[in-house]
């Protein structure tokens, strides 16, 4: 399955959202709508100004998640996230 991700123009990573806690947390989108909207909050804020959003594998993200400790979500279009 395809899903988009923000990636970071000047690290070539993902951007990752931390919690409270200090955990990071990918998240991947359904459609690439609901991630170019996340992109331009995170814009507006005057955040990761260097995202694009990108096609990829879901199986791909999630294996790198595991592998560096990061959590992850899936936000389908009918959820609604705002950047913090």
């Amino acid at each position: 399955m395809n899903i988009y991700i923000l990636l970071s123009q000047k690290s070539g990573g993902v951007y990752a959202s931390a919690t409270a806690d200090g955990n990071k947390v990918v998240q991947m989108f359904k459609h690439e709508d609901d991630a170019e909207r996340f992109r331009l909050w995170l814009e507006a804020d005057g955040k990761d100004a260097d995202l694009t959003v990108e096609s990829t594998d879901l199986d791909t993200v999630v294996g790198n998640c595991k592998v560096f400790g990061y959590s992850y979500s899936i936000i389908d279009s009918d959820e609604f996230i705002i950047p913090a």
